[in-house]
């Protein structure tokens, strides 16, 4: 299938193709063409004690994966080395999606403690509008009790009249009626 350029995906099923190629005259035709020489490479274990075989020799970059292979697998110290990088690569890689888990649950807790104290300023603000209504409100009251009780006093009502017209305690009366 084209993808762009000159790139093509190819899907080959390796065992089939060994299977396919059972006989040295098949082999031998089917290893003409370079995708076949790279589905027998990659299908077929490469032992670095035997040579390449001669119809792969052709395909330069078969050869040099070989070569490649034959570097790191003879050479103890290049495994090692390759083993330690990609532990190296792999540690690194967990570090880093660590990092960026604690970045993001910083962030989340900055976001929650902003909405909280969003929360509670807000709630600190009905509890004051709550108490000035209420104040207000206790104001508005013993304004209205205390000119009640003048405008009662003026018509020449006894003070226990007011407080029962008023439905107060007396010494709440005495005390509105001297202020």
């Amino acid at each position: 299938m084209p993808l762009t350029g000159h790139w093509h995906l190819y899907y080959i099923e390796l065992q089939k193709c060994l299977k396919q190629i059972s006989s040295s005259e098949k082999k031998k035709k089917f290893l003409e063409a370079p995708l076949e020489q790279w589905a027998y490479f990659l299908a077929k274990p490469q032992d670095n004690q035997k040579p390449l075989e001669p119809a792969l020799k052709e395909n330069q970059g078969i050869m040099e994966v070989y070569d490649m292979l034959q570097t790191f697998t003879k050479e103890d110290s290049l495994r090692e080395q390759y083993r330690l990088r990609e532990e190296f690569l792999r540690a690194q890689r967990t570090e880093a999606l660590e990092y960026q888990r604690m970045i993001e649950k910083y962030q989340n807790a900055l976001k929650d403690k902003k909405d909280v104290q969003k929360q509670w300023e807000t709630e600190k603000k009905e509890r004051e509008r709550e108490r000035r209504e209420k104040e207000t409100a206790f104001k508005q009251m013993e304004e209205f009790k205390y000119n009640s009780i003048l405008k009662l006093k003026q018509q020449e009502i006894s003070l226990e009249k007011i407080a029962d017209i008023l439905s107060i305690p007396i010494e709440e009366v005495r005390l509105l009626s001297n202020r």
